[in-house]
């Protein structure tokens, strides 16, 4: 009798972490320095617009590691975002710092110059590499026919 009140127990502790997280109906603020809003989940559908760090957006639904989303702002524009783009906790882009806007971004993420100073002291790390390539905009075109072409999967549905 012990052994499945635990289990039922477990069970519904279980359920609860899931549906506990749930993002609908949730405002949940934009992480990153910019990205485009989806027409749909995956990688290569077509935008809707474009979001900012600190930008308000309600959640309609989620579907995996996406999220469909509405500004909470004029013009209001309506998307999709991959969940690892977005917080439940406020951030707020303050015009008064000398951070860029990328170096808040990357803070908001756990990223501040204390651990940027801890993986630079690490040896064969070349930053300089991943600099050049976050300059690289390839557009989604080439980037759907290379996919294609090697027979990668595209991500989402």
């Amino acid at each position: 009798m012990k052994r499945i009140l635990c289990i039922m127990f477990l069970g519904f502790l279980a359920l609860g972490m899931v549906f506990g997280q749930s993002l609908t109906g949730r405002t949940v603020y934009v992480t990153v320095q910019s990205i485009n809003l989806k027409s749909a989940t995956g990688l290569l559908s077509n935008s809707t617009g474009q979001v900012a760090y600190g930008d308000s957006l309600t959640v309609h639904q989620e579907r995996g590691a996406w999220a469909e989303v509405s500004t909470t702002a004029a013009p209001v524009r309506r998307g999709w975002i991959a969940t690892a783009n977005i917080s439940t906790k406020r951030v707020i882009a303050s015009s008064s710092t000398s951070a860029s806007a990328s170096e808040i971004a990357l803070a908001g993420k756990g990223f501040n110059p204390e651990v940027e100073r801890s993986y630079s002291s690490s040896e064969g790390l070349n930053f300089n590499a991943i600099n050049e390539m976050e300059k690289d905009n390839i557009p989604a075109r080439e980037l759907y026919d290379f996919i294609i072409e090697g027979r990668l999967s595209a991500g989402g549905e």
